[in-house]
């Protein structure tokens, strides 16, 4: 067999693992999305009105979400799945603000495949290489756990002050 032939095979082979990535990835992301755009859809504002201040949600957010949404609805759909952490909490209010479900998921799967393709990509080239690069990534352990806890200390601290304001007038 000519070098060729082998490099022809393994570019195949390693094509055909990243494409069953993206497939699992992306089939996963629309299915999980879709129960929290539903719960979002059949829920709606009622849920997150009465049950919104356990996870310090009000008609303020939910105001703010109407407007965001009929402003930026799809692409807003397609640029969070493209960040992380927004991506995950993108489809609960985009089922409030009653979203087309055929939109949500048509930009929810073109949002993710770029998100997952990249992952699928540098997973398999930082995987040949882990055992060099884990040391360097245990240096910022530290820092991304003090930022996460920061902002979620001030998420927390503004929401509170904030729905205790109305019951002070």
């Amino acid at each position: 067999m000519s070098r060729l032939s082998e490099g022809s095979i393994a570019l195949i082979l390693m094509t055909e693992k990243i494409l069953t990535l993206l497939f699992v990835f992306i089939n996963s992301i629309v299915a999980a999305t879709g129960y929290a755009y539903e719960i979002g859809c059949y829920g709606g504002r009622p849920l997150v009105e009465r049950y919104g201040r356990w996870i310090l949600m009000g008609r303020r957010e939910l105001d703010w979400a109407d407007r965001f949404f009929q402003r930026w609805g799809e692409m807003a759909v397609f640029i969070a799945r493209l960040l992380p952490v927004i991506r995950t909490f993108i489809a609960l209010p985009a089922g409030v603000a009653r979203m087309p479900r055929g939109k949500f998921h048509i930009y929810t799967f073109l949002g993710s495949w770029p998100w997952c393709f990249a992952l699928a990509y540098f997973g398999m080239k930082l995987g040949e290489n882990w055992r060099s690069l884990g040391k360097y990534f245990h240096q910022f352990d530290a820092i991304i756990g003090v930022l996460l806890i920061g902002g979620i200390g001030w998420f927390v601290w503004s929401h509170w002050q904030n729905r205790l304001r109305p019951l002070e007038k």
